[in-house]
Parts: structure tokens; sequence; C-alpha cells
């Protein structure tokens, strides 16, 4: 039986063997500093149950115990949303995709499009999830760097992002993320900005662009929390060099005050930052490879077939 998390729930939750309280999911946030498992369950799942608009919490029983638990919130717009949480009890594996699918309902209902979940390249979580009409977007390597809190040093053709650069940025994205990725992700505007990372709201949010013959061919957004590790994106067109995201990179970490741990989540097809972080010694492989899976309700027989899929499922 699966339903929406009450509660009473609650204190059942933490006294259920949901794998010791591992949470099975990451989110860009979930990767730097978080709660220990202990406070970040009953206060992610309270929040779910007081906030039903922007998440959803639902609740997996077995023989009346409690199996599995998920937990969905919105991205940077009501369209798009992503898997925050999810645990699922020892031997109860089987149970995931009925959840996700659940949880895929509930948020349909409320104006989602697409349900994202970030999960570990070596579990066995993706088979579950495919199940649950969800399908392999990219991986992604993490690394990690330590705030420099130098004074900036403008790498030419830098500049802070502007509200007028939204459009660029697009143009930008669509350059520079493969059509698989883009088919799922977002081929508009619109989709694109709701599918976005939620900078979170206790942070301080830096943005610059990188621009050549007046296109934007770089973005680097850096998010220093208040507490813990701050979090770098780059985002660049392919035709761009090693050169230019290392510029991005130490600009980055010149953002995020001296000694502050920064993660540098970078996505696989993205190569030139890759080959510039592993390349720098500021930066460490971190050991943690991810997937990015995606269930979206307009994808068609056109797009599906791009990803390498065979069924239509929409939530």
């Amino acid at each position: 039986m699966i339903r929406a998390l009450q509660p009473t729930d609650l204190p059942r939750c933490l006294l259920a063997d949901l794998e010791g309280t591992r949470n099975r999911v990451y989110t860009r946030a979930s990767l730097g500093h978080s709660p220990p498992a202990w406070i970040a369950l009953p206060m992610e799942s309270a929040r779910a149950i007081s906030r039903p608009g922007h998440l959803v919490a639902m609740v997996g029983f077995d023989d009346m115990r409690i199996a599995s638990l998920a937990v969905a919130r919105q991205r940077s717009g009501p369209t798009s949303w992503e898997l925050s949480r999810l645990q699922v009890r020892t031997g109860a594996e089987e149970t995931v995709g009925d959840l996700v699918n659940v949880v895929s309902e509930a948020v349909s209902a409320r104006g989602a499009t697409q349900l994202y979940a970030r999960t570990s390249s070596s579990g066995l979580l993706g088979e579950e999830l495919r199940r649950a009409g969800l399908f392999l977007s990219h991986t992604e390597t993490l690394y990690r760097g330590c705030g420099s809190g130098k004074t900036k040093r403008i790498h030419p053709g830098v500049r802070r992002k502007g509200a007028a650069d939204e459009h660029g940025l697009f143009r930008l994205y669509s350059a520079a993320t493969p059509s698989k990725v883009r088919a799922l992700g977002g081929m508009t505007l619109e989709q694109w900005a709701a599918s976005r990372s939620r900078a979170g709201r206790f942070g301080l949010v830096s943005e610059y662009v990188l621009e050549a013959q007046s296109l934007l061919v770089g973005w680097l957004r850096v998010v220093v929390g208040r507490l813990g590790k701050a979090d770098i994106a780059v985002m660049l067109n392919p035709e761009c060099s090693a050169d230019d995201a290392s510029a991005l990179l130490h600009l980055g970490l010149a953002e995020v005050p001296e000694g502050r741990a920064a993660n540098v989540l970078v996505p696989d097809y993205q190569t030139a930052v890759r080959r510039a972080a592993e390349a720098d010694l500021l930066f460490a492989r971190e050991g943690l490879a991810l997937q990015v899976h995606v269930r979206a309700a307009r994808a068609t027989e056109k797009i599906l077939k791009e990803v390498g899929a065979y069924n239509v499922v929409s939530p």
C-alpha cells in the first residue's frame, strides 16, 4: 500500500529500518552541508506535510510496516520537480518503482511535466526508476575545491550576468547540451528555466557570463551557503577551451570564502570543464559518479527515440 505521508507516520518513519535512514538520491544542496539523517528525515517530511503545494511525500507499507519513503520538491519552477529523499528498507527495493510512480502522479496533479532523480552510478536504483518511467539523461562527476577568497581576476570577456542575459543563456544551453538531454530537461526557454536547480533560500548567489563576438559562450554560478559547502556550476560552449573553463572555475573559487569547501558537479558532456578540473591541483575528484534520471510528460515518440527509449511513459 502506498499513500500520502501523514503526521502520525513521522514517529514510525524514525523507528523503521529505512536502510539506516540513508538517502538514496542526491540534490546539489545535499551534496554540500546537510544535517544528520535522523534530523533531516523528520524535518523534510514535516515540511512536505505543511507545504503540499511545493513538496510531496509518499510512504509505502509492507505488511503494515513502513518499507519506503519518497519526498519530491519543486525545482526553479512549478513544472519541474525532483526527488529530494528516497529511503527504502533493506529487501524492499522492488517497491521503489511503484512508489515513484505514485509520486509522479502526485506532482503531475500539481502541474509538473517532469520529475528528476539523481542517484549513485554504482547502485541498482536506476533499474527501479526505469520501472517508474524515468530515463537516464546523463552522468556527472563530483569534484571538490577550496575557496580562495582572493581578489577576483576577471578573464577577458567575462562580466557579471544581467537580467537581459536569460535568452542568451538559453541559446548557450541549447548549444552546449546534447539533444537527448534537452529532450528530457527542456526544449524551450520556459521549460529550461523551470528545470534549473534551485540556488537555495539561505545562500549568496553570484553569476558571471563569458562573452565572445556578442554571444554568450560560458556561464558561472556560485552559491555560497551560510553553513557548509559552496556549489560551483559551469556551462561552456563546446568550442571553448579548457583554459576558458579553468578561468571560470578559478573565478568561482575566488567567490568562496577562504578555506570553505566548494563542490563542482560536472556533466559528462562538459568535456572542457572536466579536463580543467582534472588538470588543476586545486580540484580533487571525490569519487562520486552520479546518474541523472528524468521522467517527462512531454515525451513524444520522436523524443523517446532520441534518448533510446521504446515506450511512451508520462506522469
